[in-house]
């Protein structure tokens, strides 16, 4: 079996990879609350005036509800709940002049 991932954009991407058929497998998710990010500045001396520099692009924090179905060959067909995900918001950060 190989597996294989990748992050893009603040995204996780995986597959695995064998010798036999899988399953078909449907990743469902539903959003319940968003806790929104903030801006925090640092100032940065080297930097022009009117100049930013990202350091940091940040992301709403969530709550998600999950579950996978899983699609079998024969027609059966499986639900499994993952139950409840929180992740906290990750702040813009953002160095200025002053």
């Amino acid at each position: 079996m190989l597996i294989w991932a990748e992050l893009v954009d603040n995204r996780l991407y995986m597959a695995f990879y064998g010798n036999e058929k899988g399953p078909e497998v449907t990743w469902e998710h539903e959003t319940i609350s968003v806790t929104e990010t903030y801006t925090e500045y640092r100032t940065n001396p080297d930097l022009d005036e009117e100049e930013e520099n990202v350091l940091v692009k940040g992301m709403d924090g969530k709550e998600v509800d999950s579950v996978i179905k899983i699609k079998y060959e024969d027609g059966k067909e499986k639900v499994r709940d993952l139950g409840r995900s929180s992740y906290n918001p990750l702040i813009h950060l953002i160095e200025v002049k002053e």
